[in-house]
């Protein structure tokens, strides 16, 4: 199970191990549910203007990202590319883009105004599974943790590492 909320603390956003995503208004009973996926949503990223909703799943038995309207449910992006499982996601603060990581040790980043060709950027250096991956301010650069215990700093534009943060002795759990 994976939770979000919304700031003004209206809303809840939950996936499941069934594939299900459940949006919670607080000040209503009902939820409203989108249509189950291929796979377990056990990630959840939600745009900071609310709009947009991303999980993993899987399209045809491959991992996937899947970004919904927040509103409707209705899917508006499929992104395919990672080997396996996708373990984080974030959107950038404008939300155009989202970053990725993924059980294969890698991570990526996605333009949702680019439909032909999404990814935008790939990075790779990690030795475990990337547990967590947060951008900066203005979408340059993304932060990722990982169950190697180490934090790596990236920068969008060429995916080259910026720096490594050297010094966790257990794995990193979540980046901001």
């Amino acid at each position: 199970l994976t939770l979000d909320s919304h700031v003004d603390g209206k809303q809840l956003v939950a996936g499941s191990e069934s594939g299900a995503v459940t949006i919670w208004n607080l000040e209503l009973t009902q939820p409203r549910s989108f249509e189950k996926a291929d796979a377990p949503a056990t990630v959840i990223a939600v745009s900071a203007d609310r709009k947009l909703l991303a999980t993993n799943g899987a399209v045809g038995g491959r991992p996937a990202i899947l970004v919904r309207e927040m509103e409707t449910g209705k899917l508006l992006h499929a992104f395919l590319g990672h080997e396996a499982e996708v373990t984080s996601l974030a959107f950038s603060a404008d939300g155009t883009r989202i970053a990725s990581g993924s059980v294969y040790k890698s991570e990526r980043v996605w333009d949702l105004r680019d439909a032909k060709f999404p990814e935008v950027a790939r990075f790779s250096g990690h030795t475990g599974a990337v547990t967590s991956v947060a951008f900066n301010g203005d979408a340059t650069q993304v932060l990722s943790g990982s169950a190697d215990a180490s934090v790596k700093l990236w920068s969008v534009a060429d995916a080259a590492e910026v720096n490594d943060f050297a010094g966790h002795t257990g794995p990193v759990v979540s980046v901001a």
